[in-house]
């Protein structure tokens, strides 16, 4: 969301994989409630069974919930990339500026925010 905010404020015309910024915010949120239904709906299915084939299948469907989600911060990993690249050659080509700049802090900490949630999504089911 702070990309998102961060990327229509900056650069209002940038369309990085496609996507302007007055979207990515939205399909964020989208994403995110996907990803969890899908989950939901496999922990439905683990919860409200005592069969051993659709307990098999509840656990796939939340761990292909868990896929998805994990599919959508690595996609939004890549935009947040391409947006600090962007960034750095439109507002700050000579590089001067961009380590004395808030935004630099905020850009680089997401960044750091996304790559422990990538890290750490595949290790939190077991």
């Amino acid at each position: 969301m702070t990309i998102a905010r961060l990327a229509r404020l900056l650069l209002p015309q940038d369309r990085s994989l496609g996507v302007s910024p007055r979207w990515l915010a939205k399909l964020f949120v989208t994403a995110d409630i996907l990803s969890f239904g899908i989950q939901a709906a496999g922990g439905g299915m683990l919860a409200q069974s005592d069969e051993p084939d659709l307990l098999v299948t509840g656990q796939k469907v939340y761990m292909a919930g868990i896929g998805v989600q994990l599919l959508f911060v690595f996609i939004f990993a890549v935009y947040t990339c391409l947006f600090i690249r962007r960034l750095q050659r439109e507002h700050f080509p000579s590089g001067v500026g961009w380590s004395s700049t808030r935004v630099r802090c905020i850009v680089w900490s997401m960044v750091v925010t996304i790559i422990l949630i990538i890290v750490r999504q595949p290790f939190s089911i077991r």
